[in-house]
């Protein structure tokens, strides 16, 4: 396995399962900084100090989709969904706004 390929395996892992760190806000719109602000929309949520959760908006079934983004790593193209715990699932059927 490459190193790549490992390290974005790892990231997806990372997404998969992690939930939003409490302390850090959610960021853009009306919260953040004056740079966060410009670069991500209101609702985006901080994993890690360069990961966060951008909201890409709701599908046809009213459950708000999320992508990755970073400055700084490597992230992948998924659709992620909030479960009610906070963390992040690409399986919609685990998400806050049910099946």
């Amino acid at each position: 396995m490459t190193g790549r390929r490992r390290a974005l395996l790892g990231l997806g892992g990372l997404l998969a399962s992690v939930a939003c760190d409490q302390r850090q806000p959610a960021i853009g719109g009306d919260g953040g900084t004056a740079g966060e602000e410009a670069q991500f929309p209101a609702g985006t949520v901080r994993l890690h100090e360069h990961l966060y959760m951008v909201p890409l908006g709701d599908d046809d079934g009213g459950c708000r989709m999320y992508r990755p983004d970073s400055d700084t790593l490597a992230t992948l193209t998924v659709i992620y969904y909030r479960r009610p715990d906070g963390s992040f699932t690409t399986d919609r059927r685990e998400a806050e706004c049910g099946g």
